[in-house]
């Protein structure tokens, strides 16, 4: 099987982490607190917001979908084929899971609430493997792709943001991973994305698009794995931290320039 690949971090309540993967839950020393009884390849996400108690959700690949709570328990299962799982945030900044449907043209994710009652479908393009939620240009869309292509879908499945990735040095084959980021808190948020190469090339490219959806930076990297949006030490926006074989790269908008010489700070 797969031994704690997927992993997630999720405050535990007490002031401590615990640490989600394909494994089950663990504790923040790395102690295994309750394991996944499921074959083949998996993951448990958690669904909770800060101040609730933890809670998560996993699957069995094309067989169901199931809630756990904090002590492994599962709360609710729903039978469906499936081929994958995430998290959806809707405009009001709700956090529930989907699961990924179908293939082809009948492509879908289905979202459902916190007691397992079905609450919408949105349909997706043939080419989308790849599906997270992002609050690009608002909450309640979708960052999609597979390979190359990117898109943004909004909550109806309606195309908002195309592109194609070009002029790497690899093929791109794993991602998009994406986040929307206030650069300047006075604008709608910029959209960065990110993409990799397959398991044996050591590469990443990392994209950022303006609040119009115009392609504004273009950067091939060592491997990243990690980015975060976190507010700028004079509180005046945010800047973007992406992790990887290269240490923290520090990315924001300077200040008074024009929107196409949006830079790197530095290392």
């Amino acid at each position: 099987g797969c031994v704690h690949m997927y992993p997630y971090m999720v405050p535990d309540g007490k002031g401590s982490l615990l640490v989600t993967s394909s494994d089950g839950l663990s504790d923040s020393k790395g102690h295994l607190l309750w394991a996944l009884k499921i074959s083949g390849f998996t993951r448990l996400i958690p669904i909770s917001k800060s101040g609730q108690a933890p809670a998560f959700i996993s699957y069995h690949p094309y067989q169901s979908i199931d809630r756990y709570d904090s002590a492994g328990k599962i709360l609710w299962s729903v039978k469906l084929g499936l081929s994958g799982i995430g998290t959806y945030n809707t405009p009001d900044d709700e956090c529930l899971p989907f699961a990924l449907t179908g293939d082809g043209k009948s492509q879908q994710i289905k979202i459902f609430d916190l007691t397992g009652k079905l609450r919408k479908a949105i349909s997706l393009p043939a080419w989308a493997s790849n599906v997270q939620t992002i609050a690009w240009p608002m909450r309640g869309n979708l960052l999609v792709g597979s390979g190359s292509n990117i898109g943004v879908l909004d909550g109806e499945g309606k195309e908002i943001l195309r592109h194609v990735i070009k002029d790497t040095s690899f093929n791109p084959y794993h991602g998009p991973d994406g986040t929307a980021v206030h650069f300047d808190p006075v604008q709608k948020p910029y959209l960065a994305i990110m993409s990799h190469g397959s398991s044996g090339y050591s590469r990443s490219v990392l994209l950022i698009f303006d609040p119009t959806g115009r392609l504004v930076w273009q950067e091939e990297l060592n491997k990243l794995g990690t980015m975060l949006v976190v507010p700028q030490k004079d509180a005046t926006g945010e800047v973007l931290l992406v992790g990887g074989m290269d240490g923290v790269i520090e990315y924001s908008l300077p200040k008074m320039t024009n929107s196409n010489e949006n830079a790197r700070e530095g290392r």
